[in-house]
């Protein structure tokens, strides 16, 4: 979609603009927050992005970790992926000289939230990303990934978001109960593709068992963020190990850890 697309691109170019090519999981976590916490989910945050943005430093900090620590509620099985989303915050707030001395981060990561506050991004997100039109977030995520790489001495590829073509063949073979899984799911466009196809034959996309992988951390947090917003929250399993033999079994030992922290061991 040229409007995801040109989204994506305007925001990066805002964040080159305010911090430069680097620490692209700070701009991507803003959105995250918006598109988790000020859309239609089982949970809310306190207060809008649009008012989060206004508060003072330690406020706003303070604000978007509370919102991270809701996730762990409502998301327990999504939320230790996210740790790129709220490090950088947690960071900032245990360590007064740091959120004395680092003004232009948070500055940069205020600048992020309110423009896609103004620029809708909440509508888009629950227009064409909840509903699995499009991949706004990988959109975003491939412009800050190729910035990123640009200043690169040893550049990493950006994954192209496929087409649909690539997978109603796929769908078209899945039925409630099967597993599908897949290695290199990066942002997560091929399993929308087959969410959207499985919504239209009029089969849940909860009765499928998803195993995915994204080995770039902020990829993978990013992958979580949606699979959220699809409502996979409670059927997907996600690996951010390399070792190809032992990925699955390393991401689900860190999903039942995950449980136990939630709810106390089985």
């Amino acid at each position: 979609m040229d409007e995801a697309h040109a989204l994506g691109s305007t925001l990066a170019a805002a964040w080159q603009e305010a911090y430069g090519p680097s620490l692209i999981e700070v701009p991507m976590s803003m959105v995250a927050s918006l598109a988790l916490f000020d859309t239609p989910t089982p949970e809310r945050a306190p207060q809008p992005m649009v008012e989060v943005v206004e508060l003072e430093n330690h406020a706003f900090l303070s604000e978007l970790y509370t919102r991270w620590n809701l996730g762990a509620y409502t998301w327990p099985r999504l939320h230790h992926l996210w740790l790129p989303w709220f490090e950088w915050v947690g960071g900032l707030l245990m360590s007064p000289d740091q959120l004395n001395s680092d003004q232009r981060i948070i500055a940069a990561a205020r600048h992020i939230g309110a423009l896609a506050a103004r620029e809708g991004l909440a509508d888009l997100v629950t227009h064409v990303h909840a509903s699995a039109q499009c991949d706004l977030l990988g959109h975003l995520l491939n412009a800050l990934h190729t910035q990123l790489q640009e200043g690169s001495s040893c550049p990493e590829p950006t994954p192209l978001l496929v087409p649909a073509d690539n997978d109603i063949a796929l769908a078209q073979q899945l039925h409630p109960g099967v597993v599908v899984e897949d290695p290199a799911a990066w942002s997560g466009t091929r399993i929308m593709h087959l969410v959207r196809e499985l919504r239209q034959r009029g089969i849940d996309p909860r009765t499928i068992t998803w195993r995915l992988r994204a080995t770039n951390p902020v990829a993978a947090a990013t992958l979580a963020t949606s699979c959220a917003l699809w409502g996979l929250g409670e059927s997907v399993v996600i690996g951010t190990s390399p070792n190809d033999a032992t990925w699955l079994g390393t991401a689900e030992k860190e999903v039942r850890a995950a449980l136990n922290r939630r709810i106390g061991p089985c």
